[in-house]
């Protein structure tokens, strides 16, 4: 049961890019190794670029992103079983996955800057192939210690409770080294 409680108004939608680890997509993130992570210049975090199930391969994610509770997805990530390299990952918080949305086009946002990011774009589909809009587990829980998912819709941007039987996709994040 998914429970949504902040809502934005995007979606996204742009090709793929795998080019040299110099360029920098959507003035933001650079490719990393192989291509399959990116590091976000704003955060300085480095985000595996495919959701947990799916595989890099050169061009794109391929593959089908796993649903996992949270449990399953903590034990993935324990036993280093995510297909994304020697990296060490962990869960992201729930504002580090909500940092990943480019601008929700709220007037609030717009008034700050936001107003050159495309209607419509939530997330660099670039640096993010294949993103399903669809709820992510999140290492964060909320005061009552409900686990909370990050929701990357077409129509917006959402925080949620979530069961942790629910089966949610995994996007992870690299322990700083």
């Amino acid at each position: 049961m998914l429970v949504l409680l902040l809502v934005g108004t995007t979606s996204f939608a742009s090709p793929c890019f795998a080019g040299p680890a110099s360029t920098l997509i959507d003035n933001r993130y650079l490719i990393q190794g192989n291509g399959a992570m990116v590091k976000d210049t704003r955060t300085g975090l480095t985000w595996m670029r495919c959701s947990v199930g799916q595989k890099w391969d050169g061009m794109d994610c391929r593959g089908v992103p796993e649903r996992l509770t949270l449990a399953e997805a903590g034990k993935r990530v324990a036993e280093g079983d995510v297909g994304a390299g020697q990296a060490r990952w962990r869960l992201p918080t729930g504002d580090e996955l909500a940092g990943l949305l480019l601008c929700t086009h709220s007037p609030e946002l717009v008034q700050k800057g936001c107003a050159e990011t495309p209607a419509g774009k939530a997330v660099s589909e670039v640096a993010f192939p294949g993103i399903p809009d669809r709820p992510y587990w999140s290492a964060s829980t909320g005061d009552d210690g409900s686990p909370v998912s990050v929701l990357f819709d077409i129509s917006g941007s959402m925080y949620g409770f979530s069961d942790p039987q629910d089966g949610l996709f995994v996007r992870l994040v690299e322990i700083e080294r």
